[in-house]
C-alpha cells in the first residue's frame, strides 16, 4: 500500500473520530452520561433499532440570543423500554464516546411541541434539565405506552 493511501485512511479515521467527539459534546450525550450511564441491558424490554431523534442542549447562544439547534441522530439510536425506564444506545459503528444511557421513568418529563412540518415530543431529564431529546410524536407515543401511569407527565 502506498504512503498516500495510508495517509488518506489515517486522515479519514481521524476525521471520523473527531466528528464523533464533536457530536457527543454538542448533543449533550456527555452530560447525560455523567448521571445516566447504563452498565447492563434492560431485561424484559421492548426494543426499537435504527431510531431517529434530535438531541441537544437548550441553552441560549450568548452571541445570537437564540437557542442552539438540536443535533440530528438519524437512524443511529437503539431504544429499549420496560417498566423501570428508558435505555438509549448508539448503533455500534457510532458508539465511540457514546456509552449507553438508562433513564428511570421518574427522571423523565415530556413536553408536546409542534412545528410547520412535524409534531414531536421532547423528553427532559431531571439530572440534566437543559438537555432535550426530541422524538417524532408517533415514536414517542410508542415509547410512552410502556410508561407506568404514575410517571406520565407533560
Amino acid at each position: 500500500m502506498s504512503k498516500e493511501a495510508i495517509s488518506l485512511i489515517l486522515i479519514n479515521v481521524a476525521l471520523f473520530i473527531g466528528l464523533l467527539s464533536y457530536f457527543q459534546r454538542s448533543s449533550g450525550w456527555n452530560v447525560l452520561a455523567r448521571n445516566y450511564r447504563s452498565r447492563e441491558p434492560l431485561q424484559h424490554a421492548v426494543r426499537w433499532f435504527f431510531v431517529s431523534a434530535r438531541m441537544g442542549r437548550r441553552e441560549p447562544n450568548p452571541l445570537l440570543g437564540v437557542q442552539k439547534p438540536l443535533v440530528p441522530l438519524r437512524n443511529a439510536m437503539n431504544v429499549a423500554v420496560n417498566e423501570e425506564g428508558l435505555r438509549l444506545s448508539m448503533f455500534p459503528l457510532f458508539r465511540l464516546f457514546h456509552p449507553p444511557l438508562f433513564f428511570p421513568w421518574d427522571h423523565i418529563s415530556t413536553q408536546s411541541c409542534s412545528g410547520l412540518s412535524a409534531n414531536w415530543i421532547e423528553f427532559h431529564f431531571r439530572e440534566a434539565p437543559w438537555v432535550v431529546l426530541r422524538f417524532r410524536k408517533s415514536m414517542a407515543a410508542e415509547l410512552l405506552q410502556y410508561t407506568p401511569p404514575q410517571y406520565l407527565t407533560g
